[in-house]
């Protein structure tokens, strides 16, 4: 266990990293909004002057879209409310307060397999590039992942020793995460399945089983509760039983496309205005005008049909490159200032050469203040993952149990994630991954020591 004074310590430094940051998004003029920052604001400033949520008369307003949870509207909505607008300095402000959750939540994990690893991933979470960037935008992200963090520590204590409130603190804080971003839903069964095996494994009385399954129940109905509404919100307006519309154009805009122009070349724009042509043809084909849920389950069907005439090895390779990338990709290249410096974008400079290749002509043919940012960023990010691989190594030695779960995680966001390359695709496993490398600092540390120590004698 961490002492109190370290725990506040790592709150510190890891606060002012991320008010540092916000002073610097501010002063320099770029801002806190990036790509879909508009679209969150747009519903919640629906949401507010129509005060609907779930159901009833909107008085003539546009219905917001269907392609985004309503967790993080509805925070974006709350502080509009309190403050009369939606200042995004007071939204990003709370998310830095979120950010510092994530923080602690992964340093109380991580001492778990040792003080010194505690510390160690506390630092490195106070000062993760890939968190601060996130928390000073207005994404989900951050949200989500605080949540998910404090589920993940709920979930290691309810391991350590099960009990109904920390089955119900996973319940709670894992079904307000998916509230804000639902990919992660499909891990719920596994979830409770383990839950299961901990209480029948720590248990030994005749009622163990009625326990075991009521604790993993209690979280299923508590991960259903924060669901319900998006349900209720979508059936009521759009007629459709699903979460949101966005899986469609994910597959088919994203994934299907970057898949193509990863192994037949050209742009993933190119591939993605070729499919959407596609889909529109079979929409205009349709006898009745599909809503908005049938026109994303014809773009998801579209997708995996195209997917299902590429090379499955090719496929599996783009996967697994991607995901390394995503996990390891330096994040200020991402960040929107570091975008603002660069001539081009990444898909104009995709000639079908393939990522790595690609990546490193469109990094040398930047301008001096990109490449100054970038190329330090690359040698830190390469540093990054030799020491989380070590830390792996590490854990599998020592936790084998806790990390083969860990590392399942990490592959399921990796292929949930797919081709697409993007900092914030990341975020999801990058608590497991501070761990990893924190683990990894303290094996080297432990190294260099004993090799001093032997020298010194």
């Amino acid at each position: 266990m961490l002492s109190r004074k370290t725990l506040v310590a790592l709150v510190a430094l890891a606060l002012t990293a991320r008010l540092a940051h916000l002073l610097f998004l501010w002063s320099s003029g770029t801002g806190f909004l990036i790509e879909d920052s508009s679209l969150y604001l747009d519903i919640a400033r629906w949401m507010r002057e129509s005060g609907v949520l779930l159901a009833g008369s909107s008085d003539g307003l546009a219905p917001p879209v269907t392609d985004r949870m309503y967790g993080y509207v509805l925070f974006l909505s709350v502080v509009g409310w309190l403050a009369g607008g939606v200042p995004t300095i007071a939204v990003v402000c709370i998310q830095a307060a979120a950010d510092c959750v994530t923080v602690l939540c992964v340093a109380c994990a991580a001492a778990r397999l040792g003080p010194r690893v505690g510390t160690a991933a506390g630092i490195l979470a106070a000062i993760w590039p890939n968190l601060i960037l996130h928390s000073g935008l207005i994404l989900t992200d951050t949200l989500s992942v605080a949540l998910m963090s404090v589920a993940m520590l709920s979930f290691i204590l309810f391991a350590e020793k099960p009990t109904w409130a920390r089955a119900l603190a996973i319940g709670g804080a894992f079904g307000a995460s998916l509230a804000v971003r639902h990919g992660l839903l499909p891990l719920a069964p596994l979830i409770a399945a383990l839950m299961v095996w901990i209480v029948v494994r720590h248990e030994n009385g005749k009622d163990r089983i009625v326990r075991a399954f009521g604790v993993a129940m209690v979280m299923l109905m508590l991960v259903a509760v924060f669901l319900a509404p998006q349900i209720v919100r979508h059936w009521d307006r759009a007629g459709g039983v699903a979460f949101t519309t966005q899986s469609g154009p994910h597959f088919l805009y994203w994934v299907a496309a970057e898949s193509a122009s990863e192994l037949n070349g050209g742009s993933r724009a190119d591939w993605a205005s070729n499919y959407d042509e596609r889909i529109n043809r079979r929409i205009a084909e349709q006898s009745t005008p599909p809503n908005p849920f049938e026109i994303s389950s014809m773009r998801t069907n579209l997708a995996f049909e195209l997917l299902s005439q590429m090379p499955t090895i090719g496929l599996v390779k783009i996967w697994v490159r991607s995901g390394i990338v995503n996990l390891f990709a330096p994040s200020l290249a991402f960040h929107p200032w570091t975008r603002a410096q660069k001539q081009d974008s990444f898909d104009a400079a995709a000639q079908g050469n393939g990522l790595v290749s690609t990546a490193i002509s469109f990094v040398s043919n930047q301008p001096a203040r990109y490449t100054a940012v970038v190329l330090p960023a690359m040698v830190a990010a390469a540093a990054t993952a030799m020491l989380a691989a070590v830390g792996l190594f590490a854990c599998f030695r020592h936790f084998p149990g806790f990390t083969a779960i860990s590392v399942g995680y990490v592959a399921y966001v990796l292929v949930l994630t797919g081709p697409v390359i993007g900092a914030k695709y990341a975020l999801p496993a990058d608590p497991v991954l501070i761990v990893w490398t924190a683990m990894g600092l303290c094996v080297l540390g432990g190294l260099i020591h004993r090799r001093l120590g032997s020298a010194a004698a």
